[in-house]
């Protein structure tokens, strides 16, 4: 029997649904499912130190290497500031974190493996959240730069000259003048 969970996820553009189909540990026949495309995005905790950061991807990108066909693509994880404090229960504790490293592995995979890869990632006490979605096989990041910020840099390269900036005079105020205008300026509000 098949499941189907929503997935919502909100970036600045639009608000896209994803279907996530999990499995109720009933094995799916591989000839007759089709692979589909998948991401998995993580967040590892920021405890751990950047040397041990690799080791960490590592056995998160082995783990999906077992349950895959291919892996697409990948983005190294780099720390990140995170919307919202999370909480992760690690050896008996509560911990909470307000950043993470964020990075993410697209792959080609039968569904059936996705219900075993989520539990062989929930194992990971490295991991502080993730989410697996079904997603297409092209590149669909944006740019980092906006259009917006692309149309400032054609002005600023445009061979149009531009106005210069008045120069004010300035004249340095000694500290009794400065007290002076101060409180010529207070007794104006008072009236």
């Amino acid at each position: 029997m098949v499941k189907e969970d929503k997935v919502v996820l909100e970036n600045e553009e639009a608000t896209e649904v994803a279907s996530l189909s999990t499995l109720d540990d009933q094995p799916v026949d591989e000839d007759s499912v089709d692979p589909k495309i998948y991401e998995v995005g993580y967040i590892i905790v920021p405890s751990v130190h950047e040397e041990n950061l690799a080791s960490e991807v590592g056995k998160i990108k082995s783990l999906i290497e077992e349950r895959s066909k291919a892996v697409i693509s990948e983005e190294f994880p780099s720390m990140k500031e995170l919307a919202y404090e999370m909480t992760k229960h690690i050896l008996g504790k509560n911990e909470r974190y307000s950043k993470g490293y964020f990075g993410f592995v697209k792959f080609e995979s039968d569904r059936n493996n996705i219900s075993l890869l989520k539990k062989d990632l929930d194992h990971l006490e490295t991991i502080l959240r993730y989410i697996i979605i079904n997603t297409v096989r092209e590149n669909t990041m944006s740019p980092h730069k906006s259009h917006f910020a692309k149309r400032i840099e054609t002005f600023k390269d445009s061979s149009t000259p531009r106005p210069k900036k008045k120069e004010v005079e300035t004249n340095p105020m000694t500290e009794e003048e400065m007290d002076k205008e101060i409180n010529k300026t207070l007794e104006n509000l008072e009236v």
